[in-house]
């Protein structure tokens, strides 16, 4: 495990960098690739897709890859290939079950109105009226 902290020291670096020079626009081609539009829709719910993603990998390399390929190189392959796209989707579900909804609405109060106009097909105005 120590060799971890040397990668650290060498990739923490370059991910400043990196940062910085998109900051300024400099690479104009990968500033382009950031604000693309199916990045900047990941980007909306990047906090469930690093809430979730672990548990998903997980599982796919310790329950389901040993079924299907050999340990090793084939085991991130397929790791990579399933967990990716599941990652993505479980992530997408997620946000738009518990993160979106919470980003509009603060409070249990205005979640629990959001719920009842939903439901009934009233306004939150309406039901407030009541």
């Amino acid at each position: 495990m120590t060799h971890y902290f040397w990668v650290d020291l060498a990739v923490a670096p370059a991910m400043t960098m990196l940062i910085a020079a998109v900051a300024t626009g400099r690479p104009a081609v990968l500033v382009r690739l950031l604000t693309a539009r199916p990045v900047r829709s990941l980007g909306g719910f990047s906090y469930s897709l690093y809430l979730i993603h672990l548990p998903i990998v997980l599982a796919v390399i310790r329950r389901v890859a040993p079924h299907f390929v050999s340990p090793g190189l084939p085991t991130f392959g397929f790791t990579l290939i399933v967990a990716l796209p599941v990652s993505v989707l479980g992530a997408w579900l997620f946000a738009r079950i518990f993160e979106i909804p919470f980003k509009g609405n603060r409070s249990w109060k205005s979640m629990i109105a959001l719920g009842r106009s939903h439901w009934t097909g009233r306004s939150t105005r309406d039901l407030q009226r009541l």
